[in-house]
Parts: C-alpha cells; structure tokens; sequence
C-alpha cells in the first residue's frame, strides 16, 4: 500500500512539473505496450513509423499519431533485430540502424534499408530489404571494454544529401562523434566528420533539409532530457554556435523526427517509473533552460538510485 501510495504521488508531482503552459514539450499519447521501447521514428506522409529497441522482431510499426496504437506491421525479410537504434528516410529508401553497441564488443554495424513505396497498405506486410555493412575506426588498443563504460555504443541516425551520417554514445565523457558513410549497400569503413562535447548521451538524430538544421536528442546521466540544434557546413559541422535545449521531463528520451518546420516528433522508452510515449516539440516556444520543479527533482532523484544501479555492471 505505501508503495502505491508513493507512485500515485510520484506520477502527481511529475505530471506537475511539465504542465506549466509555456512548456514547448507536450506529451500526446502512450505508445502501445508492444513498441514500448521505441527507439527510431520517422514521419512522412501523414504517417509516422517506429520500431523497438534490441532482440524485437525485425518489424517497423505504423502507430497511430494521436492514440500511440498499432495501425500496421511491417516485417523486414532476411533481417534481425540484434539491437536497432534509429531510423531515418530520404523520402523514398527508409533506413534503420542496427548498430546498438552496450557492450562495445561489435566490429561490424548494420544498416537496414527498404522501399517505403514497396509497404501495402494492410495490416501485416513483409517486405525486402537492402543491407550496408559498415565498421568505424577502433584504436587497436581499446579492445577491452566494459559494459555502458566505454565511448562506441551508438544509437543515432539520418540523412543529409547523399550520406548516412550515424552519431557515437560515448558512456565514459559525454562526448558525440559523427561518422558519414554511403547509403547504398555495401561493406564501408565510415568517414570521420567532426565532434563535440554533447555532455550526455546522444540517442537520436534527424535533419531538416529544408532549414538546414540538424537535430540531436539525449538525455544526461542523470536522466535529464535534451535536444542540439545545429546548422552544419562542410568546413565545420558541429558548429559551435550551436544551440541546447534542456527537455522539461526526466526520461529515457531514444527517438526524433521533424513534423514540420516548427515542430518535431519524440518518444521515449518505457521504464519502471517512465511510461513510453509520443511527444510533440515546439522550436518556436522552446528556451535554452527549463525551470526543475518539484516532480522533475524527485524524478531525478529516482533516476539515479534506479537507473544507474541496473545499468553499470
């Protein structure tokens, strides 16, 4: 009984915390329990896509945009889902990473990628898909590693032009490296771009073509959300005018996508005191700080007895 007492106050205080109405981050629904680990999201055509986070099926789930329900599956043939972390379109191939690296064992990543005007509109298709094979430089000596302690874990994707740029989730600094490579298929060792002190953990990533504005979400390890917004150039890709955006909510924010040009599309896992969900975010409301209120501090502070209990070994 004291336990449910203390999550009917838990949930009170944090539902508190992000209802200011000048909050430009707006939950819209709860995700079904079956894409509960939402972790990429692409929007195109009216229609936004997600898929789960590790050992899912190699599935792609057409939700509902206001109701966070299943509309539609979309099975990947020939494909697994060791551990997919993004997804990402250039309006015609989508392309989906499976290159999640925990334990910074892999070598070798993977990238998915299908015609999305092969998709049928009924409940349950299976469609073909393409695969691109791509490694990024390890020093020889970084070969031991220990589990989320260690710099190439990587869970962050899109598409700028002709190349699939993909985005380190360095464990140890809080640093974010950028990789290009090809979005064709094929074996690559992917090209160092540039990098940056992102101080947290970088999970997803989408570009806006149109504004020349590339988008980062993570979140700090202390739960804290945030999102980097960035105009890159050739000569300078991180640019160092670049802007943060702390999110008003303490979750495990994995997935963004542009909705429109004022606008973008999160999600967030489920966890024991976080419940996956679909958000909406407004750049034209959004400010470079947030104030923490009551239920974002007990939030935090439960996040840190939590959360990094379970997840350092």
């Amino acid at each position: 009984m004291q336990k449910r007492l203390f999550f009917i106050l838990f949930w009170s205080l944090s539902f508190l915390s992000i209802a200011k109405a000048n909050n430009p981050l707006k939950a819209v629904c709860r995700l079904s329990q079956e894409v509960r680990e939402s972790s990429g999201l692409i929007y195109i055509n009216g229609e936004i896509y997600t898929h789960n986070d590790s050992k899912d099926k190699p599935c792609i789930y057409r939700i509902d945009k206001t109701k966070g329900t299943i509309l539609q599956w979309i099975y990947l043939r020939n494909a697994k889902n060791m551990d997919w972390e993004d997804l990402t379109t250039d309006g015609n191939f989508a392309y989906v990473g499976d290159f999640g690296n925990n334990n910074g064992k892999h070598r070798q990543r993977t990238i998915y990628r299908f015609q999305l005007p092969s998709i049928q509109n009924k409940h349950k298709d299976t469609i073909n898909c393409e695969t691109i094979h791509f490694s990024i430089p390890i020093p020889a000596g970084d070969l031991t590693v220990k589990f989320n302690l260690h710099p190439y874990d990587m869970e962050a994707m899109t598409v700028i032009g002709d190349e699939l740029f993909v985005f380190t989730k360095d464990w140890l600094r809080g640093h974010c490296k950028a990789y290009s490579l090809p979005k064709i298929s094929g074996h690559y060792v992917a090209k160092f771009v540039d990098s940056f002190d992102a101080k947290g953990l970088i999970t997803g990533a989408c570009y806006n073509s149109s504004l020349n504005t590339l988008y980062l979400l993570g979140y700090t390890t202390h739960g804290q959300g945030f999102l980097y917004q960035f105009q890159p150039s050739s000569k300078l890709f991180f640019n160092p005018s670049h802007k943060r955006i702390n999110l008003a909510y303490f979750a495990q924010f994995e997935a963004v996508c542009v909705r429109d040009a004022n606008s973008l599309y999160l999600s967030n896992e489920k966890l024991p005191w976080s419940s996956g969900k679909l958000w909406i975010f407004e750049l034209q409301r959004s400010e470079d700080k947030i104030k923490a209120g009551i239920g974002n501090r007990v939030r935090r502070a439960l996040w840190d007895l939590v959360y990094w209990g379970t997840h350092l070994r």
